[in-house]
């Protein structure tokens, strides 16, 4: 057993859901030789697994890293009798600060939340050389501790193991709970980038977010109401048919949007207020170009074009403008407004804010208390509405 410090009460904790539980296959690829025997080291992805518990002051993390990993990170080589005992443990000490590092976790306000190591558990060999084949039964687990001055709203997880520019790939899978309920949600981060955002619901009036005038009355059928997990990462419209007007709201999540329209900013992580103003004109073009709109059988093009950045908080592009976004978590809404001299009777839209990191969309369509969702994909683009 390593220690950096003294075990914490809650450092013993372990939720109902067994690291071990959410193992997963791994197949074979590159071949290593140990005394004179060719063995597969059984690995073309790094997978390792783990466990957060979000407490109102603090995130505990556990992490399982497979001895067998430490080759790929470390470049361990062995000798002919096997692997060094003590190498592999340098290397089990040297990876608590590369996990400090790499895995990343984000608060509301997108900013990095600074943690540290408090227990590594790791069964020392007894024999000072290795066999490969041993390595299989050996396991580190490291214990995490990232400190928040609030209960958590919003946390945004992220990791670059082995490095930002790894040539081998890594996925990490998470089991997540917050302290004192049982429901896990599981997510799975890969070292290319990837991002997952969760909400965390607390029964205290000083967390709870306010919802804007706005959209209150909305029923929870809005874009802005979507399972939180689909809303961070997917796109999102809404269709609304009010007399002789037709609006159609967008959300799309940011790292997304960067897909199509690279920002200007000087931060990786951020994107402030001038930048923003900055973007302006330039997604305005950008969303009025694109999808079109026929109305009572005759194409629209949109009289007015409203646009917001919008915070993980944020349920409508009415919200107030902000100063500054994290931008793994940021989205962008757009009001496109169609405006006609008779009442509408008639909409078609043909959806096309498709690309390689976007495969579908999902469109309800609201006449009064009337709403129709469809998912758009590039094969079935096409949203119909008319009246009954």
């Amino acid at each position: 057993m390593l220690r950096d410090e003294k075990r914490t009460a809650d450092s013993h904790q372990r939720t109902a859901v067994s690291c071990r539980a959410m193992r997963f296959g791994i197949v074979a690829a590159a071949v290593l030789t140990v005394a004179g025997q060719e063995q597969s080291l059984a690995h073309t992805v790094l997978l390792s697994r783990g466990t957060v518990v979000v407490h109102r002051n603090r995130i505990v993390s556990r992490i399982e890293i497979d001895a067998k990993d430490f080759i790929h990170y470390y470049h361990l080589r062995p000798a002919a009798e096997g692997f060094s005992a003590s190498a592999l443990r340098d290397a089990v000490l040297k990876h608590r600060q590369h996990l400090l590092e790499h895995f990343l976790i984000r608060n509301t306000r997108g900013e990095r939340l600074i943690g540290k190591c408090v227990d590594v558990e790791w069964d020392e060999p007894s024999d000072m050389k290795i066999g490969y084949s041993e390595l299989g039964a050996l396991r580190a687990v490291y214990v995490l501790e990232h400190p928040t001055h609030s209960p958590p709203r919003y946390l945004t997880f992220q990791q670059f193991l082995g490095g930002r520019h790894a040539p081998m790939p890594v996925r990490l899978a998470l089991s997540v709970t917050a302290a004192g309920d049982a429901t896990a949600r599981f997510i799975q981060l890969t070292n290319r980038g990837n991002v997952e955002t969760l909400e965390f619901a607390w029964p205290d009036p000083a967390v709870k977010k306010s919802i804007p005038s706005s959209v209150s009355g909305q029923q929870p059928g809005y874009p802005g109401h979507a399972p939180e997990q689909d809303r961070f990462k997917s796109v999102y419209a809404c269709v609304q048919i009010e007399g002789m007007v037709v609006r159609c709201d967008i959300y799309v999540p940011l790292v997304l949007l960067e897909t199509w329209l690279p920002l200007r900013r000087a931060s990786r992580d951020f994107i402030d207020a001038g930048e923003m103003t900055d973007a302006r004109e330039r997604l305005r073009a950008f969303f009025a170009g694109r999808n079109r709109f026929r109305i009572n059988d005759r194409p629209a093009a949109p009289s007015a074009v409203r646009l917001s950045f919008l915070g993980p908080d944020a349920l409508s592009i009415d919200e107030p403008p902000v100063e500054r976004l994290g931008v793994w978590s940021a989205r962008v809404g757009v009001r496109l407004t169609y405006e006609t001299d008779v009442p509408v009777s008639q909409v078609e839209l043909v959806w096309d804010l498709f690309n390689n990191a976007v495969f579908n969309a999902t469109v309800t369509t609201v006449f009064g208390d009337s709403r129709n969702e469809k998912v758009v994909t590039p094969y079935n683009p096409i949203v119909s509405w008319s009246r009954g």
